[in-house]
């Protein structure tokens, strides 16, 4: 064997960059691990390196094919079996479904730059190897300005790229699929690379150039065809119907009622009217909303499934129908804003994000029903840094969590549209100048801003921070796309009651990434085999590594209901009252973990949904089959029935109400229940306010004023009072403008 001459045709300056490049990656956070953005840097660096490699020899091998094949993903796997034991089975399958294809491309490419730069052999042209990499570059430039397009005038924020195969969005998704649109798009790309090295050889150059721009035109157009791009018309097909109303179209799917179609129609159009003056709104031209079945197709066809998103420039949303109630407002900001927006995406000054964002949030108002103000005087009580100081840079939003950055930014831009005037936040938002706009410095502004919050006179539970703010410091985002997939199969396992199954591969995300989400998954499961012991245990193993997290409060919740469960599936009872809290108090040296009383779980809970359902379990003790049936299996039919049986008292009428009202068969008339008995629960002001909007949604507008004017005589949380106050504003202009809005729906064929 030839070991000069295989060390030769082998070693390179671009394998010893691959290698080089790789051996580092395990110290960083991404690329530590064979996942998706590894398979992405490495696509980039295979296809310059490869295709520079290919450029300088006449030959390439099947062993240095294989050499840049395989060294990137054996380097992962050794160092993530080393440092993270991280599952890898389908990033392996992505890696070579991507990188087999792309080196074939780029050793295709490769040739086809020598031989477009051999053409300027007649000209004298001595480097030809020179100008071949720059036809190289260019080749590249095209493809990458090819997604770049398609970003930009579609409807779109994922995209396939030859080089990259699939790039998910500008939006993070843990999850990745691995497509059937995917395996076929890297087919495609195989057999054109294919294709290009033998026709190189059999063709003539014009015929064989001629033959590639033919092959690019015809896959260019055929992309939405076959999945590999979304324009309008793939979008309303796939969805169905189409609705048009004064302001907009509306892409909803066709199956959904009548009544979802008006309350969409009717949402759209209150916004617009709503925000009309302040924006000195363009009523020309239409605005889409396109509105998704479900996350899975939003993430499908538009690349974007777990976040809501707009696109100024193109005058369109993106929502899904579980979304379109939540997110509609700050979505159409973003389109209402375009018309004081810059650059040729229509958004704020140098893409600002504090303005971008802030100004939805801000003009939005509210988060979770309280006052934008409410959470970030917490915030600001509770000593979390004020990124608003670095206001003109791009990564210091995005530098900590990013609701944080929302909060400030909008509590920041509502202060300044309340203090000093709507008009000037919007020139703000064109040129991001403060000394222009205000005459003041962006220090000194902050400066006032902050002796605003100092003035506010909010009151909080004693763990409000931790239960909207609070992070598991264990907890840390590892293997987060491998993980993803685990998980939906997890779900997927536990809804078809294979709860062996489902608590294994819980178990195994546990122990990776120590994750609140899958930690719940394991004890439900537990709850499910029945196993109350093994759940109670996990639980008190767990709880002191969540005590500063906003996961704090369920696993106490938790673990009282599992600590009851088990110690009543361990014991007869005759005669004796089988009390809840009292049994709680029996069995505190039962559990060593168990340091916490009804008493100062109520305390601490910033949040209307715990404490009744805190009281719901205190007051059901005397009835232990009954809260056995709600601990066991939540609200069921069976557990509505039993509960209707029970002899009346104030505590035990409160309860029946409750169900009622939170029934999706409710009639809810104001009328018909007793709304005073729920005042002297804590945060009874969210509640009001959740059943209001349902008024809303069914047209009922009389009866959500009756409850929003109920609730405003009784507000005890000023907090709550700009949500009650701009709702009552919104059932007015329905009451007298909500009939008016005509609309016509469109099947296309």
């Amino acid at each position: 064997m030839n070991f000069k001459k295989y060390s030769q045709e082998i070693i390179s300056w671009e394998l010893i960059l691959l290698l080089t490049a790789n051996l580092f990656f395990p110290f960083t956070f991404y690329l530590d691990a064979p996942n998706y953005e590894f398979t992405l840097i490495n696509s980039l660096l295979l296809f310059f390196l490869f295709g520079s490699v290919s450029i300088r020899k006449e030959k390439i091998s099947i062993l240095l094919f294989l050499i840049f094949l395989l060294a990137p993903i054996l380097i992962s796997i050794i160092s993530n079996i080393i440092q993270k034991n991280c599952p890898f089975d389908q990033s392996i399958i992505f890696y070579f479904l991507n990188i087999i294809p792309l080196l074939v491309l780029s050793y295709s490419l490769a040739s086809t730059s020598f031989i477009l730069a051999e053409l300027f052999k007649k000209k004298n042209h001595k480097n030809i190897k020179i100008i071949s990499y720059l036809i190289f570059l260019i080749i590249f430039v095209l493809m990458a300005l090819e997604s770049l397009l398609e970003f930009y005038f579609y409807p779109q924020v994922y995209f396939f790229n030859p080089i990259i195969g699939y790039f998910s969005g500008t939006i993070y998704d843990d999850k990745i699929d691995i497509s059937s649109a995917l395996i076929l798009y890297r087919f495609i790309i195989l057999f054109f690379s294919l294709f290009l090295i033998a026709a190189k050889r059999s063709t003539k150059k014009y015929i064989y150039f001629g033959l590639i721009l033919v092959f690019y035109m015809i896959f260019i157009l055929l992309k939405p065809s076959l999945g590999f791009s979304t324009n309008e018309e793939r979008i309303v097909q796939k969805q169905g119907s189409v609705i048009h109303t004064d302001h907009f179209n509306i892409v909803l799917p066709k199956e959904v009622d009548s009544s979802f179609v008006d309350f969409a129609v009717r949402e759209h159009e209150y916004y617009f009217s709503k925000y009309f003056s302040i924006f000195q709104l363009n009523t020309e031209n239409k605005i889409t909303s396109f509105v998704f079945r479900n996350t899975h197709e939003k993430r499908e066809l538009f690349g974007a499934g777990n976040a809501d998103v707009a696109k100024p420039w193109l005058n369109q949303i993106y929502t899904d129908v579980n979304s379109l109630d939540k997110t509609l407002e700050h979505e159409l900001l973003h389109i209402f804003s375009a018309e004081f927006g810059v650059t040729p995406f229509k958004i704020s000054h140098n893409f600002n994000p504090y303005l971008l964002e802030g100004l939805p949030t801000a003009y939005v108002g509210e988060i979770n029903n309280r006052s934008i103000h409410y959470f970030a005087r917490l915030l600001d009580q509770n000593n979390v840094p004020l990124t608003l100081e670095n206001f003109n840079s791009l990564f210091s939003f995005f530098s900590v969590n990013s609701s944080i950055s929302y909060i400030y930014a909008g509590s920041f831009i509502k202060f300044l549209a309340d203090n000093y005037s709507e008009e000037k936040v919007l020139e703000l938002y064109s040129s991001g100048d403060f000394q222009t706009v205000y005459g003041k410095s962006l220090d000194k502004l902050l400066a006032e801003y902050k002796s605003f919050l100092n003035s506010l006179k909010y009151q909080y539970a004693p763990k409000e921070f931790e239960f909207y703010f609070g992070r598991a410091p264990i907890y840390s985002r590892v293997c987060p796309r491998e993980l993803a997939v685990k998980k939906e199969l997890a779900e997927k396992f536990y809804l078809e009651e294979n709860y062996e199954a489902s608590l294994e591969i819980y178990q195994e995300i546990f122990s990776i990434s120590r994750d609140p989400g899958a930690l719940t998954g394991i004890i439900n499961n537990y709850k499910k085999l029945r196993e109350y012991s093994s759940a109670v245990k996990l639980i008190g193993e767990n709880m002191e590594s969540f005590k500063n997290s906003n996961y704090f409060l369920y696993l106490n919740l938790m673990q009282l209901d599992l600590t009851y469960l088990d110690y009543t599936s361990k014991h007869t009872f005759v005669n004796d009252k089988l009390d809840y809290s009292d049994t709680i108090q029996r069995l505190s040296n039962y559990n060593d973990s168990l340091k916490t009383n009804y008493a100062e779980l109520k305390s601490n809970t910033p949040n209307f949904s715990y404490n009744i359902s805190l009281i719901i379990r205190e007051e059901l003790s005397d009835y232990p089959d009954i809260l056995l049936k709600y601990l066991e299996n939540g609200v069921d039919s069976a557990f509505i029935s039993e509960i209707e049986k029970i002899s009346s008292n104030t505590a035990i009428n409160m309860i029946k109400d409750y169900f009622r009202i939170i029934s999706p068969k409710s009639n809810l008339e104001f009328k018909d229940y007793n709304w005073e008995q729920f005042i002297d629960i804590p945060y009874f002001e969210e509640f009001f306010l959740s059943v209001s909007k349902r008024h809303i949604k069914n047209k009922k507008y009389s009866e959500a004023d009756s409850l929003l004017t109920f609730t405003k005589n009784n507000l005890i949380k000023d907090e709550f009072g700009y949500s009650i106050n701009e709702n009552l504003k919104k059932i007015e202009w329905l009451t007298n403008f909500g009939n008016q809005i005509k609309y016509i729906e469109n099947i296309p064929n």
